[in-house]
This record gives structure tokens, sequence and C-alpha cells, in this order.
């Protein structure tokens, strides 16, 4: 666990992958100074190469920088998109090893969660992103729960869930966005799962989609001998021409179900406007009582 924030502390607010809106990303850096933290913007923070955030050169040299500096104590990814792929090979995580630092974000920021947590065992934030703190749909605890972890103050999750092979469940919390997941397997960066809760998450996916990445999971082995799959939120699904004739909750059990472990569904956290931060790295337990499902960190 890298050190938790204090007031005074200073953040890098930096985009490795696509194009951040200056409007956005302005009023977020002011938030995380209300919080009593520094911000710092990458020199490449709004720049633009078509869908990309700059070049590989100019989002790779914000991120090299921001993970390099001893003073920066918290690395903020302002959105996901895509582009980390084509950079995540070439950082030197030197620096960043001789002082930790909390890495910020989802989506995209996926493949530095799983580099970073499966490579050096360093824990990171799943958390909203800069470009969306001030969407006003998102809920209150969005934030508040980002804050809370990244202070250490902790964070309580209870939610109404859907389980499927309802039982209780420890062990590290690994995982993020599904699309990313699936596009680690073969690499170095692909994560240790056994004995572990894999959080899973996407949009705007097919159902179909969704079937053929869990199916590729549970052919490489990955998903045999989870402690508990927790799934969050899979919004914007989408049907082919023929209807597939299952929701995501239902293609997710039948195929992670057979295996007997726990599945929870329906967490709050991923690409909606409930998305609850969460420790990547760190030991955890999941109950289920009545309907509720709670997680703790242990």
């Amino acid at each position: 666990m890298p050190p938790f924030l204090k007031r005074g502390d200073k953040v890098a607010v930096v985009s490795p992958s696509g194009v951040a809106e200056p409007e956005p990303v302005m009023k977020a850096m002011g938030i995380i100074e209300g919080w009593g933290l520094k911000a710092v913007g990458g020199r490449h923070l709004l720049a633009r190469n078509g869908i990309f955030a700059g070049t590989d050169e100019e989002r790779l040299e914000d991120l090299q920088q921001a993970l390099d500096d001893s003073e920066v104590r918290a690395l903020f990814c302002s959105r996901g998109g895509y582009g980390l792929s084509r950079v995540i090979d070439r950082i030197d995580f030197t620096g960043f090893l001789a002082s930790p630092k909390w890495i910020v974000g989802f989506s995209d920021v996926t493949l530095l969660h799983l580099w970073v947590n499966t490579l050096f065992g360093i824990a990171t934030v799943h958390g909203e992103m800069p470009a969306y703190f001030s969407d006003p749909e998102k809920s209150e605890r969005t934030l508040s729960s980002l804050r809370n972890l990244l202070f250490g103050w902790g964070q309580e999750y209870r939610w109404n869930a859907r389980v499927c092979n309802p039982s209780t469940a420890t062990g590290v919390i690994t995982g993020g966005n599904l699309s990313l997941l699936y596009s680690l397997a073969g690499t170095i960066g692909r994560p240790a799962t056994e004995g572990r809760i894999l959080f899973i998450e996407d949009t705007g996916e097919y159902h179909y989609s969704l079937d053929r990445m869990l199916s590729s999971l549970r052919i490489s082995g990955m998903l045999d001998n989870l402690s508990a799959l927790l799934a969050g939120s899979f919004t914007g699904m989408q049907d082919g021409k023929i209807p597939y004739g299952k929701e995501f909750g239902e293609i997710i059990t039948d195929i992670a179900g057979r295996f007997g472990y726990p599945v929870y569904l329906d967490f709050p956290a991923g690409h909606d406007s409930d998305n609850m931060s969460l420790w990547l790295g760190r030991r955890a337990s999941l109950t289920y009582t009545e309907g509720v499902a709670e997680l703790k960190y242990l």
C-alpha cells in the first residue's frame, strides 16, 4: 500500500489515453485542490492527436515524469478511452518502485492497475477520473469514496445484490475493465487470479462479446479457482440482429456460476453514475444476507 495522502501533498493529473476536455479537467483540479492537495497537470495534459491525448511519446513523457517524481504522492489519469496499450511496455517503473504512489482511474487505466498490481504487488485505486468529477449525474459517494480511500479513511460497501452460489469469500481484489483484462491474456500483465476476488465491469459491449470474453477467461484458466467473482456495472449493453436472449447478469452466472464459488452482481462501480472506488491489490471479504451484500477490507 502506498502512503495515504495528507493535506499539502502534491498530486499529478496526466492523460495517458484519450483526449481530455479542458473545462471538466480544470474543474476537477480545483476539486482536488479543495481536498487540501496541490494538483499539477502534465505538460501534455490537454494535447490532441486524433483520439489520443497527444502522441505516444508525449503521453509517455507525462506519465513517466509523474511516476519518477518522488514528491508526487498520487497520479490521477484524467480519463480513459484508449492509448495505454501503446505505451505500457515502455514505462520505466524504477522511480515509482523507489517511491510508490497511488495510481487512480478505471476503464483503460485497468492496464496500468494490473501491470502494477501483478508485477510489483503494489495496490492502486480503481476510481473516478477527473474528466467526470463535475458530472451532475454522478452520485455523491462516487467522489467521497475516492477521497476516503486516498486519505486512508476507509469505506463501507453495502448494496442490493444478486448472488449466485451465495457464501462468504475472502481474497485480494484484482481486475477492472473486462475488455482490458481480456486484452492482457498472454502478456506479463495478466493477473494471478487463484484465490482472489476478481472484479469486472464494462460498457457498450454486445452480449455475445461479453460471453466470448468470459469464455476466453474460462478456457485460459483465469476463472478456475477464484475466491469470488464480483461484477460491477455493465452499461449500454447491445444486442445484434438476432437477440442474445440473456442480460449481462445471466451471461456472467451462466459461465462463472458453474465453478461453485460465489458470483456477486450489481456492485456499484464502473461506467455508471454510481462509481464507488476500490482498492485493487488489497485483501477483502464478501458476505451476503437477505439480499444485501457487503464488502469489507481486511
